[in-house]
Order: C-alpha cells, then structure tokens, then sequence
C-alpha cells in the first residue's frame, strides 16, 4: 500500500515561527546585554590607557624641552606653559588655569594627548554648528539619553567646555573645569592633586548612552593619572561640591543610585561589570 506524505500546513508553519520568534526577543536581548557587560570594561580600561599615557606625554614633551633649554624638569601639568611645548613660540601661558584645560590642554596638545575636535561633519552631533560649548550640547544631540535622576540634579549641563574626540577610537572625552576650590591654588603644586574631571562616553554616540552603562566619571591628577569616581579621593575633592557619592553608597550590589559612582565598582572589580 503506497504511503502518502504529509507536509506541514501554512498555519503549522506560521505558529512554529511565532513560537521562534517570541523565544528570540526573550533571549537575544539578555545575551546582548552580556555582550556589553562583557566588553564595557575592557574598553573603558582602553579609554583610561590612552588619556593617561596622552597627559604624561605631554608632562615628557615639555620636560625634554626644558632640559634641551638647560632648565629643570617638572611634575606636574600644571606647571606647564605653552612655550614648553611649543619652543619658540614665547607664549607663557599655562596650558592649565583655574578657568579649566579644555582648549589649551585637549585642544593645543592634541598630538600629545591623542585627542581631537569634535568638528561640525560629526555624526555626533548631527552637522549641527560645532565645537559646542559643554557636555549638555553633547548628550542633548544624541537621542536616547538615560541620565536618570542624578543628571538633572548634578546639572552637569551648567558648567560643561569642548568635547574632544580619542583619536581612532569611538570615545568622547568631555573636560570640566579644575581644582573644586579655586581659592587653594596651592594644589596646583602637588602632583597628585586632582586638578580637573573628564566624564568619558566610551562608544560616543551609541546606545545607551546612560551613565554607568557606557558614560563614566575620571578625576584628573596633576601628574597626568586618573581617579574614579565613586572612591574617597575623588569624592573628597568634589563630593561637596558636585554631590556624587562613593560607589559602595550609590552602586552596591544591585542596588544603583548614581552610575557614575560605579565607574569606582568597575574600576575596583578589575575593569569588568557585575551589575
């Protein structure tokens, strides 16, 4: 007796990929996610990489012109002038004042820095008109921002300069002014001093764009290293002043109440997410 085969019918086949597709939208966005964990921290250690070897270099720079001039060597970034780098231009400005170091160190040193203008033909910011003056022009071009409750608090939009570009990397670099107190410009002396802060968004104009996801929080130290936000150090040096806590109060276990406490988290669980 011949046997008939039976095919599945449209409606067997319509149900089947509707089973599929309902399993994929559960599962592919957690093992996106895992993704991002997985490579966040990595990329953010890379970001740090370079900013830090970028600032002593132009430490390095400026000593090895001095030396050749028969002159003594420096510390700190903050000691030096524009002539030091650029000898025989006679400009004896420091490329760190107490107004901030956003043109003169990200901007004129940006050779040594390994950092760049964001310019108007950047997909960032949409061919609007740019440089543009802050961090809040910045996140304001980009679309799905996630700052949360601690954006508008902090209002980091009030008091943000130029943002600068990692060269051959997707990571923006937005510089703030310096020292929380300008009245003690003896903290300009000490190399560890932390002199300024860089909020640093570690795919640019990507998703998610939410603080402690892939925008973090650096304190800048007079010797070219950098500070997490969310530790002692940088919490004393701005934590009156800029109300950002230490991470094990606002980024403990699952518990987040400030994402750029968290930079500290990661940078403490060797440069990788666990939340």
């Amino acid at each position: 007796m011949k046997k008939t085969l039976r095919g599945f019918t449209l409606v067997e086949l319509l149900i089947t990929m509707a089973i599929v597709g309902a399993v994929a939208a559960l599962t592919i966005p957690g093992l996106v996610s895992g993704t991002n964990k997985a490579s966040t921290g990595p990329e953010l250690a890379r970001v740090v990489e370079r900013l830090e070897v970028g600032l002593r270099n132009v430490i390095d720079t400026a000593n090895k012109n001095i030396v050749e001039e028969g002159g003594e060597p420096l510390e700190t970034l903050a000691a030096i002038q524009t002539k030091d780098l650029f000898p025989g231009s006679g400009d004896d400005t420091y490329i760190i004042g107490i107004s901030g170091f956003d043109d003169n160190l990200f901007g004129n040193t940006g050779n040594l820095t390994g950092t760049e203008y964001i310019d108007k033909d950047d997909p960032s910011f949409g061919g609007d008109a740019v440089p543009a003056a802050g961090f809040g022009n910045y996140i304001n071009e980009l679309k799905g921002y996630d700052g949360g409750e601690s954006y508008s608090k902090n209002k980091i939009i009030d008091n943000a300069t130029i943002p600068f570009r990692i060269k051959k990397m997707n990571a923006i670099v937005v510089p703030y002014i310096g020292i929380a107190d300008n009245s003690d410009t003896k903290k300009y002396d000490k190399p560890d001093s932390i002199i300024g802060y860089v909020y640093v968004d570690i795919n640019g104009e990507k998703k998610p764009n939410k603080e402690g996801h892939d925008i973090f929080l650096f304190g800048v130290r007079n010797n070219g290293s950098l500070v997490p936000a969310g530790t002692e150090e940088f919490e004393k040096e701005y934590g009156d002043s800029l109300s950002f806590p230490l991470a094990k109060d606002a980024c403990s276990g699952d518990t987040i109440t400030n994402g750029l406490s968290c930079t500290a988290r990661i940078a403490a669980n060797g440069w990788k997410v666990d939340y």
